[in-house]
């Protein structure tokens, strides 16, 4: 791979090819965050083959998450199965 773009794809076609092996996730479905991660994990986790997220946004400066954050989403992404995938490329 050289480019980001290409880590994220190659991650993406991981999470769908394991969600189906391993989850029996069938078809293809975006879920775009509006609300918080908490809640929509809880609601469609077992639909759930991955979470991409950036760590560190650093397009429009440097926004760090709160302290805690990342534990948060291990856990949860623990607790319901679901791949962490951090996009740390820029």
């Amino acid at each position: 791979m050289n480019t980001g773009a290409e880590g994220v794809e190659t991650a993406l076609k991981i999470a769908r090819k394991w969600g189906h092996e391993k989850k029996n996730i069938l078809k293809d479905e975006l879920i775009l965050m509006t609300q918080s991660f908490e809640k929509i994990i809880k609601e469609k986790g077992d639909k759930i083959a991955g979470f991409l997220f950036k760590p560190v946004q650093g397009e429009a400066g440097v926004v760090i998450p709160p302290e805690g954050y990342l534990k948060i989403v291990r856990e949860l992404c623990t607790k319901y199965n679901v791949l962490m995938i951090a996009d740390e490329v820029q």
